[in-house]
Parts: C-alpha cells; structure tokens; sequence
C-alpha cells in the first residue's frame, strides 16, 4: 500500500551489527534503512525495513519529521518499503478500480433482482415421468 506519514525515527546503516559492509549479489555496497512513521496502517512500535542501492536514493536524505512516501507491504511479521514507482501507482489504482465496479456490479445486481417467487400448485405440471420414484 502506498502511503504519506512522518517519520518518527530513520536509522541508515552500511554495515550490520557485527561491523560487516552490506553488500549485494555484485558486491556492491548498499544501505539498510530503519524508519517508523505515524500511521493508523501499521503498529507504531513496528519498524518498517528498505534498502538503498544508489548514492542518489532521496531516502538517504530523509531525516526525523519528514514527511515521506512510500509503498510498503508485510512479509512473515516484518513490515518492509521501497519508494513506490510508476508501476506500483498504477497497480494501487487498477485495484481500487476493480474493488469499485465490483461494489457498482453487487449495487446493480441487488436493485435490479426479481424477489424469487415460489412457483403455485397449479403451475407444477405433473407428466408422470419427471418424478423419481
């Protein structure tokens, strides 16, 4: 889910706990990020995780107070984000354009459904055959 919050702490890291560079698949080094925002989306007290891969990521310039936005989503109880892309804006937009014709579609359905009749005694034509016993 895209969304705009203020951070209320950022953490930027190039190295782990234990003093070791991040590096990719490449050996390139690259930024771990740990922020918290205001949100009623998620927790308050979960920290949401992103990466930086380039010296130029505008996250790398965030800073307490900042109002950022971002795309993030939740894997096995970590919240993670990225910086939403185009793709990511259009993908938000196709799904609540599908969640509002479905609601249109229920809307037409339910006004313009027939109340089920139950079908009179005369009606029930008896040829003998239809019935199986």
């Amino acid at each position: 889910m895209i969304l705009t919050a203020k951070l209320t702490k950022f953490y930027l890291n190039s190295e782990s706990k234990d003093g070791k560079p991040f590096l990719d698949k490449n050996d390139k080094p690259y930024m771990r990020a740990a922020i918290k925002i205001e949100s009623d989306k998620i927790p308050a007290d979960k920290y949401i995780y992103g990466y930086s891969f380039r010296a130029d990521d505008s996250l790398r310039l965030w800073k307490v107070g900042d109002q950022v936005t971002i795309n993030i989503w939740e894997n096995d109880g970590w919240w993670n984000f990225k910086l939403p892309t185009q793709l990511d804006y259009l993908r938000e937009d196709l799904a609540e354009a599908k969640k509002r014709i479905k609601n249109l579609e229920d809307f037409v359905l339910e006004k313009n459904m027939p109340e089920a009749e139950e079908p009179k005694a005369e009606e029930i034509e008896d040829d003998g055959e239809s019935l199986p016993f």
